[in-house]
């Protein structure tokens, strides 16, 4: 038999070989992979993943107890340290601490120590997105409450209702125009305070008047029957 027919015929079975060798390795390169995120399971078991930060405090590593009480102190500190709240006419001041504020740790601890097998792996040899968790606050209701009626007296302009002007003869009834306002907006004031930031815009929500021209015209008419 020729020498081409037997070098052809060999060709497919080196393929094969060739293959089965490539999946060998990557099945090796799997399991390893696998053996490894078990390992680091068990090594890591009840802590957080490395890059992982609290409100900028970094977690990674540390037990919930050793973080609990990392992310407290830093969170006592922004409670006592004060919010600059910038409003169209001027700004303000307020602290953490004048508004009751309390930190949420569980929750985000929580949110730190849920993470996979495969991502605490990627994050312990350098992959993998850092994990950034904020730490909120709730807020005293009362005291939010009552900084929103501070704020809307310094910077909000109540809306100005259509009215009539009656002419000293009693000649003529005019209507006096009406105008919007601009009201702290409560719920997005407490939702944006609930983080302590270090600065916030006061927001502000528009107020329509409660009497426009429509019903300032009805009234016009009633009040220009009453001097004919």
């Amino acid at each position: 038999m020729p020498d081409t027919f037997l070098s052809s015929a060999k060709r497919p079975r080196r393929r094969r070989r060739r293959v089965l060798a490539l999946v060998t390795v990557l099945a090796g390169i799997v399991a390893l992979a696998a053996a490894g995120a078990g390992v680091l399971a068990l090594i890591e078991r009840g802590t957080i993943s490395a890059r992982t930060t609290i409100a900028g405090v970094e977690v990674g590593g540390m037990s919930r107890d050793e973080a609990a009480t990392s992310v407290l102190l830093a969170a006592r500190r922004r409670v006592a340290g004060s919010i600059r709240l910038i409003g169209p006419r001027g700004e303000t001041r307020v602290t953490g601490q004048e508004l009751g504020a309390r930190p949420l740790l569980d929750v985000a601890l929580d949110a730190a120590i849920e993470s996979s097998a495969s991502s605490r792996l990627l994050r312990r040899v350098g992959f993998g997105a850092k994990r950034t968790i904020p730490l909120t606050y709730r807020l005293g209701p009362v005291r939010a409450a009552e900084l929103a009626n501070r704020l809307d007296d310094a910077v909000g302009d109540e809306p100005k209702d259509a009215g009539l002007e009656v002419a000293a003869d009693g000649s003529s009834v005019t209507i006096t125009a009406p105008a919007q306002g601009a009201v702290v907006d409560r719920s997005a004031l407490r939702r944006e305070l609930s983080r302590l930031p270090q600065e916030l815009g006061i927001p502000l929500v528009n107020r329509a008047p409660s009497v426009g021209v429509a019903e300032a015209r009805v009234a016009q008419a009633q009040v220009t029957r009453l001097l004919d």
